[in-house]
């Protein structure tokens, strides 16, 4: 078993004492800091010296000791996997079902005729099938009778591309011994056999570009003959081996093919009848996860395993993950590139290694939610217990605790989906925990006489995700937890966030959820030297009286009152890159506030009022060019009610590329761009609007990609010349002469010559469109 080498390993086995060892240090570290705090102890910090040096001396010099003491040569992690593949392992390699679509597409396009050799990818995360289906579509009477020359080849982990040239080979010289001659002389003899014959090779399992580089050179790119299939957990493989086709996403098997009335009889009784295969396959998939974990960088593999903590199925927003990540320590800035950019790079190394699924993405393709397959959880969760760094509470159908609150004294996370308040009744005191982690599906209201029982019981906490936990009122306890990076509170009557959260110097991530429309900071965000990310729905009004120069370091507030976007506030955010305003906005313009945010990159403007808006609430006129924000690249207006002619301003901003409007943040019949241009532009956004006439030229938007229209139900029709590089069209509650204009954009695309990396044009036509 997978687990069972790894346990075995003496290299990993090092790294878990060697982790435990950190902890200790840690923890004597943070009690001290306690301690002195409580205390005011003149001793501490020959206290501290004592203890650390003696941990030093009794568990890290005998661990570094032993490190020194390892053959490294022998490749002592590999070599615990080599008898492992990673391969795709069928349950019957013959009754595959549930992938009747994707054989069909796959070997449509085998069949094909192109101008060249064609690769096919089938790409997806461990387990899915990838192989079966390749070996199914491989053996079929279709593909054998199409292509004389059949070769399959199982790419090893370990590369090695003179094996990979002697069993293509194989195939061509069965009785000849071919491996006496060199690297150079073979990779001739393969490319002069596949040069002018009609042939399917299958790679199995491509681990890495660089593997597949190799392979490459030796392919008759002018054989148009020959297709290769390859199947990679890699989505960097399959994007690089492309030539005509996008590859194929491997889907999860959902639990209705096993479901259906036509189904096998066979798979009907697939409890009694097949669990022993059932099992085989589970194992086997359980060891291709272990095989990409022992390929991740360590800082990707502590993100990893930390996806153990997110419940079954649980949809996790990307902003959360990537912010529970840097609040754990797991991200390091690299590259020149922020902490919060190299969590987003993270992120997606997963998601490009099949190992975690992008749920949903936002109109340019950034991922706004993902996910976690079940088989892959479950391997974080069997490393996370092994090493104690997460516990699940859970309650059972009787509504009592699963397993006894004592349980958690070695533990290091707490993650919770039900149980809070049961658990919270026995009053559990965790020395070692971290990370306490809310997970409800909906939000839960958190009874009085709990709410201390938190900062009382886990004293040294740098997480607290409870934004799903409804809290009567400020839990005021929580400002004595001095350790605190990562804090989410979900208050629906708060209006004041109190001057003792500035005691929490640690504190780099800190959300509200509240239903008020504004909250007073007494805190002293100035001197909160840590603090990268503050984010509210209501909007903050600062305290004017504060000082210090801790506002260099936030790098995303939202939202912001009007009132306190003053030219003092804006030098001290120096750095801001994300800022969001909810108010009378108007006001914001009075000064130069947002010409001095100089990094600032994404900008919301929300214009809120209390009741029905007047003349004065709305927005007359947008800042000359030169009075915004030099390098903003997405803008968001809500309820601005601007004329179209103030557009004019916007589009002197030649750094934007996104621009959504919203509620009427533009009004009026008629929107003639003349000769306004926005150079850089790719997604534009309109959302309710009484626009009826909307005259634009192909140099109004040239860079533009991506066109949502929704809510515009007077609008006649949608500019064809938009439609130059357009690749996607979505519409909402549009007239129908709307609709028809859209379509014509669509025609017109379908005319056009396509590229080799061209994305297809996607027209959207969604509800209360008039259609006829």
């Amino acid at each position: 078993m997978a687990e069972k080498k790894q346990k075995e390993d003496p290299l990993i086995l090092l790294e878990r004492q060697m982790r435990d060892a950190v902890y200790m240090v840690e923890d004597t570290i943070d009690t001290c800091s306690i301690n002195a705090i409580t205390n005011k102890s003149i001793h501490k910090n020959v206290r501290l010296d004592k203890e650390v040096k003696s941990i030093r001396e009794d568990r890290i010099k005998p661990l570094l000791d032993k490190f020194a003491t390892l053959d490294f040569k022998s490749g002592v992690v590999q070599d615990s996997l080599a008898d492992s593949k990673g391969r795709d392992t069928p349950i019957r390699q013959n009754k595959v079902v549930g992938f009747d679509k994707e054989e069909d597409t796959i070997t449509g396009y085998l069949k094909e005729k192109t101008d060249k050799l064609d690769v096919i990818s089938i790409v997806g995360m461990p387990g899915l099938g990838k192989t079966t289906l390749a070996r199914k579509i491989y053996q079929s009477n279709e593909i054998g009778y199409h292509f004389p020359i059949r070769i399959w080849v199982n790419i090893s982990q370990v590369f090695d591309s003179r094996d990979v040239f002697l069993q293509i080979l194989k195939k061509f010289f069965p009785s000849r011994d071919t491996s006496s001659l060199n690297l150079n002389d073979l990779a001739q003899t393969v490319r002069a056999c596949l040069k002018k014959e009609k042939f399917l090779l299958v790679l199995d399992d491509v681990w890495s570009v660089v593997a597949w580089n190799q392979i490459k050179e030796v392919l008759p790119v002018d054989n148009a003959e020959g297709k290769v299939l390859i199947t990679t957990r890699e989505t960097d493989v399959a994007e690089k081996s492309r030539v005509y086709k996008a590859p194929d996403n491997l889907k999860f098997l959902q639990y209705e093919v096993f479901g259906l009335e036509d189904c096998p009889p066979e798979l009907r009784t697939v409890r009694s009848t097949a669990a022993s295969e059932w099992e085989t396959m589970s194992q086997r998939i359980r060891e291709v996860v272990e095989l990409s974990y022992q390929r991740l960088p360590d800082d990707l593999r502590e993100c990893f395993v930390f996806l153990a903590v997110f419940p079954e199925d649980y949809e996790i927003p990307a902003k959360m993950l990537c912010g529970l990540w840097i609040s754990e320590g797991f991200v390091l800035p690299r590259n020149g590139r922020s902490l919060e950019e190299s969590a987003e790079d993270n992120m997606n190394d997963l998601i490009c290694r099949n190992l975690l699924k992008a749920e949903k993405r936002n109109h340019m393709g950034k991922v706004k939610t993902c996910r976690v397959h079940d088989m892959v959880r479950a391997f974080c969760i069997k490393i996370s217990k092994d090493e104690n760094l997460c516990h699940e509470i859970k309650t059972s159908k009787t509504g009592a605790l699963e397993a006894p609150v004592s349980e958690i004294k070695d533990s290091h996370r707490l993650c919770f989906r039900s149980g809070l308040s049961k658990f919270l009744e026995e009053n559990p005191c965790g020395p070692h925990i971290r990370s306490f982690l809310c997970f409800y599906e909906r939000p839960v209201k958190l009874e009085p006489q709990y709410v201390t029982v938190i900062p009382d019981g886990f004293k040294k906490l740098r997480i607290l995700e409870s934004r799903c936990i409804i809290f009567n009122q400020f839990p005021a306890k929580i400002t004595k937890l001095i350790h605190l990076r990562y804090l989410t509170l979900y208050i629906e009557t708060l209006k004041i966030i109190p001057e003792p959260i500035t005691q929490l110097r640690n504190l780099q991530s800190f959300v509200v959820e509240t239903k008020t429309r504004s909250i007073t900071m007494k805190a002293n965000i100035w001197n909160m030297v840590r603090l990268r990310y503050l984010e509210t729905r209501a909007a903050i009004v600062l305290d004017s009286k504060w000082s210090g120069d801790a506002g260099q370091n936030l790098h995303t507030l939202n939202r912001l009152s009007p009132e306190s976007c003053t030219e003092a506030v804006s030098k001290k955010l120096k750095n801001l890159k994300t800022l969001g305003i909810s108010g009378k906005v108007a006001t914001v313009f009075e000064n130069k506030f947002l010409e001095n945010l100089h990094h600032l990159e994404k900008l919301k403007l929300v214009n809120s009022v209390a009741y029905e808006q007047t003349s004065e609430d709305k927005l007359h006129s947008l800042l000359p060019q030169n009075r915004f924000p030099p390098y903003l690249k997405r803008l968001t207006l809500t309820n601005t009610f601007l004329g179209w002619q103030h557009m004019s301003a916007l589009a002197m901003i030649k750094s934007l590329e996104a621009l959504k409007l919203k509620d009427n943040a533009f009004v009026g019949l008629l929107w003639n761009l003349g000769l306004d241009s926005f150079p850089n532009l790719q997604l534009l956004l309109i959302f309710y609007t009484d626009l009826v006439l909307w005259e634009a030229s192909t140099d109004s938007f040239p860079k533009l990609r991506i066109l949502v229209v929704k809510n515009c139900e007077n609008l006649k029709e949608i500019p064809e010349c938009l439609g130059t590089h357009l690749e996607k069209l979505e519409i909402e509650r549009v007239r129908f002469s709307a609709v028809q204009s859209a379509k014509k954009i669509e025609e017109a695309k379908k005319g056009e010559p396509k590229g080799k990396f061209e994305v297809p044009f996607n027209l959207i036509v969604g509800p209360a469109c008039d259609t006829e």
